[in-house]
């Protein structure tokens, strides 16, 4: 209930289930974000990441959460803000891959991104990755940021699909802030709340479809999920159409959220929300 608005970013589609008159909703489209249309349209997220900060009205403090993050618990929003006016930066006890040669795109822009901090910041030994669960950004520093990585971030935004050299935003972020030279912190941060790190593990959990759902049996899942906060579903394979492999998942959320919440349509005769 501490949140004040959602800021749904997508290209301009609409999920059916979605009650689009919800006054605590906004619908923010790629072009209204991007300040170079020439680079849509992107199906890379992290040049969409990297437009973020500039959606009209949003908090100066603002959390972000990919569409396949889902929240299991009650969470309030001193897990992210800290009393002195900071933010926690959660990171998974695992480092980030270091190999621009790695067989995953993901593992290849995760350590271009690596090549970048080191180059501008100095090298680290033990840089660790960062969780699939809502992360909390300050604008005022993705503006910093922006500036300074600029031709890097330029760049990511053109690239419609990931490459290599893709700039991952978040991890700049999240370490650059741990890293930033204390004679170039602005001034308006010197009072702001130096972030503080939280080691996240069981925490936030990340399930990928080779992971072999079938084998999750509602029981099973509920007890390897008793202590996560957070559930990412990543889809790293194609299964031709065929859900038969997801059910489980299904039946179990199905369960975990029988109601709908204030963003969804009203059940219909049927008792369906729409379309999972």
């Amino acid at each position: 209930p501490w949140f004040r608005r959602l800021y749904l970013v997508t290209e301009g589609h609409v999920p059916d289930w979605l009650d689009t008159g919800c006054e605590r909703l906004e619908l923010v489209s790629h072009s209204q974000i991007f300040a170079d249309h020439s680079h849509l349209p992107t199906f890379n997220s992290l040049a969409i990441e990297c437009h973020l900060h500039r959606i009209d009205g949003l908090s100066e403090k603002f959390i972000y959460c990919n569409d396949d993050v889902i929240v299991l618990q009650p969470t309030g929003d001193d897990y992210f803000i800290c009393d002195d006016g900071g933010h926690f930066i959660h990171l998974w006890p695992r480092e980030l891959p270091r190999s621009l040669r790695a067989k995953s795109i993901v593992d290849r822009h995760l350590a271009y991104s690596q090549l970048l901090l080191n180059r501008d910041l100095g090298t680290q030994a033990h840089r660790q990755a960062l969780p699939h669960m809502p992360q909390i950004y300050d604008r005022r520093w993705l503006a910093e940021m922006g500036n300074f990585w600029r031709a890097e971030l330029e760049e990511t935004s053109a690239q419609r699909f990931r490459k290599t050299n893709s700039a991952a935003l978040r991890v700049l972020y999240y370490h650059g802030l741990r890293e930033w030279p204390s004679a170039q912190v602005p001034d308006w941060a010197l009072t702001a709340g130096y972030p503080k790190v939280q080691l996240t593990d069981d925490e936030a959990l990340l399930l990928w479809s080779e992971d072999n759902y079938e084998s999750f049996a509602a029981g099973q899942m509920a007890a390897r999920w008793a202590s996560a906060r957070f559930v990412c579903f990543n889809e790293g394979a194609h299964f031709e159409g065929n859900d038969d492999h997801l059910r489980p998942v299904f039946d179990f959320l199905a369960r975990e959220f029988p109601t709908a919440c204030m963003f969804e349509r009203s059940k219909g005769k049927d008792g369906a929300r729409g379309s999972v």
